[in-house]
C-alpha cells in the first residue's frame, strides 16, 4: 500500500472525479480541481477555511499525490496563477470571513491579496501537525473586526475554534484534504461544502463522516428515481407533495419524467426529510 493510498479508504468509500457527492445532512462534496471551474454548490458558503499549497513546490506535490500534472493553463507561472484561480473562487463566492493557511514565503502576498477583498485583515501564529516546529500563519479577511484568540494555535485547534465560533450557516473549503474543516462543522451540527483534488484524500473525508452517523446519497439511480422512490417513502401523491413543499406540480411532473433533472439540494432535502420521517 502506497503512503498517497491513504489507508484505503478509496476502496472503502470510491470517489469519481467530479461527481458530486450529496451528504445527508445537505452538504456537498467533489473531487475537482478549481482550476477547472467551481462548482456552484461552493457558493452555498457563507465562510471559508482553505489550507492550500503553501508555494511552487508544496502546489507540484499536490498534484503528484493526485496522480497528475499540473494544468496547462497554470504551467508558466504555477503558484501565481494557481492563486489567481484560488482568489477568484473566493471573489466569486463572495464569504463574509475567509481564513487560509499559509506558510512565511507567501505571507505577504496572502495579505495583499486578502486586503483587494476585505477591508480588515489580520493574520495569526499557527502550526501544524500539533509540533511546535512547522510554523505556519491563518490569514482572516472580513469587513468587521474580529476579535479571536486564535494566535498561536495548532491549524486544527483554530478550525475547530472557528467551528464554534462563527456565525454562519454553511462553511466552505477549497482544499479539503481529508476534511478537518468538513469533520469540525459536523461536530458543530453545521453544513459544509468542500471540493479536494486528490479523490483519495477525500475519500478519507467521507469515511471520517460516515463514522460521525453522515452518510452519502446513493447517487447510482436517475435523479428522477430518487425523487419519485423518496416522495413515496413520505406516502404522498404527486399533488399531495407539491403542496407541502410549495414546489410547482409541472415541476416535479418534470423532475419525474426525467424532462428536467431537480437540483442536487432538493435530492438532498428530500433525504433529509426521509430520515427524520423514519426515526
Amino acid at each position: 500500500m502506497s503512503d498517497w493510498d491513504y489507508g484505503d479508504s478509496y476502496k472503502r468509500f470510491p470517489v469519481e472525479r467530479d461527481e458530486t457527492i450529496a451528504l445527508s445532512d445537505g452538504s456537498f462534496l467533489m473531487a475537482r480541481d478549481i482550476t477547472d471551474g467551481l462548482p456552484e454548490f461552493m457558493c452555498k458558503a457563507d465562510i471559508i477555511f482553505t489550507d492550500s499549497p503553501w508555494n511552487t513546490g508544496n502546489l507540484r506535490s499536490f498534484y503528484t499525490k493526485a496522480g497528475r500534472g499540473l494544468p496547462e493553463s497554470i504551467e508558466e507561472d504555477p503558484f501565481g496563477q494557481f492563486y489567481d484561480v484560488l482568489f477568484d473562487c473566493i471573489g466569486n463566492i463572495k464569504p463574509r470571513v475567509c481564513y487560509l493557511e499559509i506558510g512565511k514565503e507567501y505571507l505577504g502576498e496572502c495579505l495583499n491579496r486578502m486586503g483587494k477583498i476585505y477591508s480588515k485583515v489580520t493574520f495569526y501564529n499557527s502550526t501544524y501537525y500539533h509540533k511546535k516546529d512547522n510554523l505556519c500563519y491563518v490569514v482572516q479577511g472580513s469587513d468587521k473586526k474580529k476579535n479571536w484568540k486564535y494566535d498561536g494555535l495548532d491549524e486544527e485547534d483554530i478550525i475547530s475554534r472557528i467551528a464554534e465560533d462563527e456565525d454562519y450557516s454553511c462553511i466552505g473549503d477549497l482544499c479539503m484534504g481529508r476534511g478537518l474543516v468538513a469533520l469540525a462543522a459536523a461536530k458543530n451540527g453545521k453544513k459544509f461544502v468542500g471540493t479536494e483534488l486528490n479523490p483519495k484524500r477525500l475519500a478519507v473525508c467521507l469515511e471520517r463522516l460516515n463514522g460521525l452517523g453522515i452518510t452519502r446519497i446513493d447517487n447510482t439511480d436517475p435523479p428522477e428515481n430518487k425523487v419519485t422512490r423518496l416522495r413515496n417513502n413520505l406516502g404522498l401523491s404527486r399533488a399531495a407533495f407539491s403542496r407541502k413543499y410549495n414546489i410547482p406540480l409541472r415541476t416535479l411532473e418534470n423532475w419525474e419524467g426525467g424532462v428536467t433533472s431537480p437540483p442536487d439540494y432538493v435530492i438532498s432535502l428530500l433525504y433529509q426529510v426521509t430520515s427524520m420521517k423514519n426515526d
